[in-house]
């Protein structure tokens, strides 16, 4: 089902472009706007709320713990074809389409069938509508003649050409199972924490739609999940383009007291202010070739965060908010799968798993954050040592005679031992809350 094209026709969304990279800059009002922005709580303040931003419960997809509101199909092939194997995609596309043209044209020229569609009229209710429907029907000889030059035109190089897809072709990497499922849920984790202080933030205003302004108004740095988007490029335009408004109205107001104080003729001190108004904050371009592959999903997200938050008051984003919501968690999976792609260079693998995703997502989360080291010895139980080298005898017995003896620690004696154990932990950064719901997410998945 695809989102509603009408969106409220208020001043708002008029002023707004349809697709925004970064919010729409309103013109700023005369009158300061200082004393509207929330100040900054202090480092102590926002380790606190870190955790209890974590630790609240989340709205976790529309269908259970199960699913997530971002769309794991669409995950994943904007990490296959967008970002991870992009290269080898781009490279190979020309001779796949030969192999592909090729393909088609022995197996309809074999069969001797091909697909068509047909207008047909069906009656629904009593109401006679017209559609389009798929049917089978034989070849005619002119199809059978461009068919026959399609393979005699390929039939010299085709081996050669599905030898070079071929060799292109295992250059790809591969995903595991649960590999965009994690991924789908650290980009669902980023987008709750977003809407719920920006829903929080418009309906403070008494106002139902969100705006693409409202995002940054509500003061996204103290998200404790920011510094996986705070240098993506629609992030980092639309919080300069806020801070720069917030400064033009400042010194607006500052110029425009110091004038009256002064006392400063009225024709003098108008075009001092009409030169402030002209170098006003300009509105950002609209990129019109911009896909939101996430909008729908998001703009779900939102009505429910704004049932559960604030019950009866409906508050919605506008079209040109959730997409540009969609526009953050695509440079997202954008900014992962970078990271990833330097993990596979330098462990050489072809397959990427869940735990090279979260190595991604940690590096970017610790980044800045002090570790905390643990070294201590643990006790653990281990096979009796007696007992394992009887059974290593056993096995040099049996190579020697050229059988194959197997050994099952499982059913030996265990005696207690102990081993050195290092681990390393964050304390004062989100990771370890992000990465114990996403694991728990994972687990739901896989049952």
């Amino acid at each position: 089902m695809a989102p509603k094209k009408n969106t409220p026709k208020t001043e708002a969304t008029k002023a707004a472009p349809k697709v925004a990279k970064a919010p729409a800059a309103a013109k700023v009002a005369k009158a300061p706007a200082a004393a509207k922005v929330a100040k900054a709580p202090a480092a102590a303040k926002v380790v606190k709320e870190v955790a209890s931003d974590l630790s609240t419960p989340l709205p976790i997809g529309p269908d259970g713990l199960d699913q997530t509101y971002i769309s794991h199909a669409r995950v994943k092939t904007l990490m296959v074809s967008g970002h991870l194997n992009a290269g080898v995609i781009a490279a190979s596309k020309d001779l796949k389409a030969i192999i592909d043209e090729n393909k088609h044209a022995v197996k309809t020229l074999e069969s001797g069938k091909t697909t068509d569609t047909r207008e047909v009229e069906k009656t629904v209710d009593g109401v006679a509508k017209k559609s389009k429907e798929e049917f089978e029907r034989d070849i005619t000889a002119a199809e059978r003649k461009a068919l026959t030059a399609i393979v005699t035109k390929h039939s010299k190089k085709i081996a050669d050409i599905e030898r070079d897809y071929a060799a292109f072709h295992s250059l790809s990497l591969r995903m595991g199972g649960q590999t965009h499922d994690a991924v789908a849920s650290v980009c669902d984790s980023v987008m709750t924490e977003i809407l719920r202080k920006v829903v929080d933030y418009t309906t403070s205003l008494q106002k139902k739609s969100i705006t693409v302004d409202h995002i940054y108004k509500s003061d996204l740095t103290t998200l404790s999940l920011y510094p996986l988007i705070a240098t993506l490029p629609t992030v980092m335009e639309g919080v300069n383009a806020e801070q720069s408004r917030v400064r033009h109205a400042a010194t607006e107001a500052a110029v425009h007291a110091a004038l009256k104080a002064a006392k400063v003729p009225k024709q003098a001190a108008d075009a001092v202010e009409d030169a402030l108004e002209a170098d006003e904050v300009a509105e950002p371009a609209a990129d019109e070739s911009s896909k939101h592959p996430f909008g729908y999903y998001i703009q779900n997200l939102a009505k429910d965060i704004s049932k559960l938050q604030h019950p009866g008051v409906g508050t919605r984003p506008y079209r040109v908010t959730f997409e540009h919501l969609s526009d953050i968690a695509s440079e997202l999976i954008a900014r992962i799968c970078n990271q990833i792609l330097i993990s596979v260079s330098d462990a050489k693998s072809k397959t990427i798993g869940t735990r090279m995703v979260m190595s991604a997502v940690k590096r970017i989360l610790t980044d800045g954050h002090a570790p905390h080291e643990t070294v201590e010895l643990r006790k653990i139980m281990v096979a009796d040592p007696t007992a394992l080298d009887a059974e290593e005898a056993k096995k040099a017995a049996a190579k020697a005679k050229g059988t194959k003896y197997v050994i099952d620690e499982s059913k030996l004696p265990q005696v207690e031992d102990k081993e050195a154990v290092y681990t390393v932990t964050y304390p004062t950064s989100p990771y370890e809350a992000l990465a114990a719901r996403v694991d728990a997410y994972l687990t739901a998945v896989a049952k």
